[in-house]
């Protein structure tokens, strides 16, 4: 059976503080013994493996993000206008072929 670890020895194998340990140890794979909160090696080394990310590679999608947060919020009275503005435009296309007379006055 593989040895359990303390908190003590948990925090010196991963660098980390006991306190930070103590405040997410509901997310990393423990034991309880009573009021003890025990870890084993092989099941950390998995949780960490898990715990990985990758960071934007590109500098295109570097740029997309900060230009989207930088993006002005549109107001909602400008939303309404240029939906009202689509709208009209779909309603009210030109009838016949262009250059044409449009009407009945022609006949």
């Amino acid at each position: 059976m593989a040895e359990l670890w303390d908190i003590k020895a948990l925090s010196a194998y991963l660098g980390i503080k006991r306190s930070t340990l103590y405040a997410h140890v509901q997310e990393i794979p423990h034991y309880k013994i009573n009021r003890l909160v025990r870890f084993r090696k092989e099941e950390i080394d998995a949780w960490l493996a898990g715990q990985h990310h990758n960071p934007i590679t590109t500098t295109a999608q570097a740029r997309s993000v900060v230009t989207a947060l930088n993006r002005p919020v549109a107001s909602v009275d400008h939303i309404i206008t240029g939906s009202i503005e689509e709208v009209r435009r779909a309603y009210n296309r030109p009838i016949g072929k262009p250059g044409h007379a449009h009407g009945k006055e022609g006949r």
